[in-house]
């Protein structure tokens, strides 16, 4: 208890049992890591969205590789943006978790190459998207091998938890490793991951059969450190205590009250979560 305590003195408390735990790590310690980091202090965010993952060439959003240096030169040179995250929502041949290869229906692969590079020289982060917890169902023939086995025999209804994080690893090492290669990105964004709650999997097929729950926050972990390892800044989709360390970004970390005057007025939140990771 906390009889003298408020908000800010809960926050503080937390605080420093966060960083007891290992949960805790700044971006100035970040930086240290990786120097790339710091790219991210006041870049603007942008998503390049071209249909994907839910289409793989969707004609209303279709965007060629050329178009992305465009986009890349005309954020730097006229609009004057010093610092940007661009993560491109497409250039896939293939729906998740598989992906690669790019897709060459979007211009060459040195048109891609030279996208990325524009963006590099001009100081900007640039990555790709990824999402190795989703598979949907139109593929056929479905990959038992790597599905998401509830313990009641089923296979998950919504396509964005259908993998199963033992698997995730997997995809990371291949997919990652080959773009890298390939473009030389220095960012990656990791869709839904940090979404949804930990599950368990009863896929005889897998390793650690059956899967616990703790296993699977220790999976998405081991992801993030992964991809970390490689030299990239990594995000994700919402943010969560058990990820901060191992997570540079997230577009889903904002706090607010309902958008009515009325609840805006008797309902402001205080952004415990901000106070404590800052």
């Amino acid at each position: 208890f906390m009889p003298e305590g408020n908000y800010v003195t809960m926050a503080k408390y937390y605080r420093s049992y966060a960083r007891e735990k290992g949960l805790f790590k700044t971006l100035k310690e970040k930086i240290r890591e990786n120097p790339e980091v710091e790219k991210l202090l006041g870049a603007v965010y942008l998503i390049l969205y071209g249909g994907y993952p839910h289409y793989v060439n969707y004609p209303p959003m279709k965007f060629t590789y050329k178009d992305v240096k465009r986009i890349v030169r005309d954020l730097h040179d006229n609009l004057k943006v010093p610092r940007s995250l661009i993560i491109l929502w497409g250039g896939f041949s293939k729906p998740p978790p598989k992906q690669l290869p790019f897709n060459k229906k979007l211009g060459s692969i040195e048109d891609l190459i030279d996208a990325v590079k524009t963006a590099k020289v001009n100081g900007y982060l640039f990555g790709f998207y990824h999402v190795p917890c989703a598979m949907f169902m139109e593929e056929v023939p479905l990959n038992v091998g790597v599905v998401r086995i509830d313990k009641d025999g089923s296979i998950p209804m919504s396509r964005w938890n259908r993998v199963c994080s033992s698997i995730f690893i997997k995809y990371a090492k291949k997919n990652l490793r080959e773009e890298l290669k390939i473009t030389n990105q220095n960012a990656d964004y990791e869709d839904v991951i940090t979404v949804h709650n930990f599950m368990e999997c009863y896929n005889k097929k897998h390793h650690n059969y059956p899967m616990t729950r703790t296993d699977d926050k220790i999976n998405r972990i081991k992801l993030f450190r992964h991809i970390r390892s490689l030299g990239l800044i990594v995000g994700s989709e919402f943010i969560q205590d058990y990820i901060v360390a191992v997570c540079d970004y997230c577009h889903g970390g904002k706090y607010r009250a309902k958008q009515t005057p009325v609840h805006l007025y008797w309902n402001i939140r205080v952004p415990l979560f901000n106070l404590v990771y800052h």
